[in-house]
C-alpha cells in the first residue's frame, strides 16, 4: 500500500455493489496510533491498515471518502480490472 497516492481510487466490492473511495491520507504509524479508527462525524470513509513494513514495526494506514456505490452489473471496465491485479503476498 505504499504505492497508493492521495487521490487514487480505492474500489471495495461486496459481490453486489463496487464502492469507490478517493484516497484521502496516507501515514506510517505506530500499532498503538488507533484513533485512526475513530468514526469521523459527517463522512463515509474507509480505512485499510497493514503493515508498515516486514518486521511490523510500523503499520501503513490509507483512508479515502466515500465517492461512490455501482452496482457490480453497470461498473466500468475500470472497476472490473481492479479486482484483477495480481497478488502481492509475504
Amino acid at each position: 500500500m505504499d504505492d497508493v497516492a492521495i487521490g487514487a481510487a480505492i474500489y471495495v466490492t461486496d459481490l453486489e455493489n463496487i464502492y469507490t473511495y478517493t484516497a484521502t491520507s496516507s501515514v506510517r504509524v505506530d500499532p498503538t496510533d488507533v484513533y485512526l479508527l475513530d468514526e469521523v462525524e459527517g463522512r463515509k470513509m474507509i480505512t485499510l491498515i497493514t503493515c508498515g513494513e516486514m518486521g511490523g514495526v510500523t503499520r501503513r494506514v490509507i483512508q479515502g471518502d466515500l465517492e461512490s456505490v455501482t452496482p457490480v452489473d453497470e461498473a466500468t471496465d475500470e472497476m472490473l480490472a481492479a479486482f484483477n491485479m495480481a497478488q502481492r503476498t509475504f
